[in-house]
């Protein structure tokens, strides 16, 4: 949420869709006001996130830590550039993909955005790369093959 002032400094008009829930939310709300920030971040709650994927220009994932982000796949697969903090799963995207930022740092969080919001062709490509690395790598087939793999190599 610090971040967002700074986006708004340079893209007045962009708005900010948190899709989730969470025992944060209250806490949030409060940073939100704070920041000055309610006209232009919406806090959507437990919601399909397809709809505000196909609708934005930028998935951004600013967790301390994750696991292997279905999110950040979700993302990838609808060709969006991912802005995210060096955690987990984010680190196993290539890199055209996401763009990763040191956990906690509102300013490379911001710069990040603001890099991607200015340059179209630079957002082409990560969605391109996003889009390339889902369809080679994260199918669910593809998991599924990758699974039934590992399973028969543990059999023998």
């Amino acid at each position: 949420m610090r971040a967002w002032p700074l986006v708004l400094s340079r893209h007045f008009r962009a708005t900010l869709a948190i899709v989730g829930n969470g025992p944060e939310r209250r806490r949030l709300e409060r940073l939100i006001a704070d920041l000055e920030v309610a006209n232009s971040v919406s806090l959507v709650g437990a919601d399909d996130p397809l709809p505000f994927l196909r609708g934005s220009r930028v998935y951004v994932s600013t967790s301390r830590s994750e696991g292997f982000s279905r999110a950040m796949l979700e993302a990838a697969a609808v060709g969006r550039p991912i802005v995210a903090t060096a955690v987990g799963g984010a680190l196993e995207l290539p890199a055209e993909t996401v763009q990763t930022v040191p956990v906690g740092n509102a300013d490379a969080v911001a710069k990040a955005v603001v890099a991607l919001l200015d340059d179209g062709e630079l957002r082409r490509r990560a969605a391109a790369a996003g889009r390339a690395a889902y369809r080679t790598r994260f199918t669910l087939e593809r998991c599924h093959s990758a699974y039934r793999d590992l399973y028969s190599a543990w059999a023998r």
